[in-house]
């Protein structure tokens, strides 16, 4: 036997049976207690990337040095660990050379990453790495800490795979 739900009377005065028992999902709320309906947040659209400007002339004996190492190591670096240090070498040479882009090396930096490069052409890794470890001494922590790390590495890395 349905039950009987209480309806407001009608506008006659006079009480009525629904004809059909009302469902409490069936039930509404009054409107200044219906929560608003959920807001949907879009995605912030990312900002258009900025094209880079080229690296000046000067520089591309650098970078066409540390990328044939870097491509050198990534086709003899077997294991997982040593592809992760390739990508990782790869995100700081990045850092050099929007450095180089945008020419806020100091003189001495630059000229001593020239020379860097210049012992690696003659595969001289040895003396690549002794002058990395004199532009850490003599070089502004601010200026290099983004991409020294990454020159080390790689250096290291071609040692150890004789490339």
């Amino acid at each position: 036997m349905p039950s009987a739900v209480y309806e407001p009377p009608a506008p006659t005065g006079q009480w009525h049976m629904p004809q059909q028992p009302v469902q409490p999902s069936q039930r509404t709320m009054p409107e200044h207690l219906v929560p608003p309906p959920a807001q949907v947040k879009k995605e912030p659209t990312p900002p258009p990337t900025k094209l880079k400007d080229p690296i000046p002339a000067e520089h591309m004996a650098v970078v066409q040095t540390l990328d044939d190492l870097l491509d050198r190591c990534r086709r003899t670096a077997v294991n997982p660990a040593m592809r992760r240090k390739v990508d990782e070498v790869r995100k700081r040479l990045d850092v050099l050379y929007d450095k180089l882009r945008d020419k806020t090396l100091t003189p001495a930096t630059s000229g001593s990453v020239h020379q860097m490069c210049q012992a690696v052409q003659a595969r001289d890794y040895q003396s690549a790495l002794g002058i990395h470890t004199q532009l850490v001494a003599s070089s502004s922590f601010n200026e290099t800490s983004g991409f020294l790390p990454g020159l080390k590495t790689l250096l290291q890395m071609s040692l150890q795979l004789g490339v």
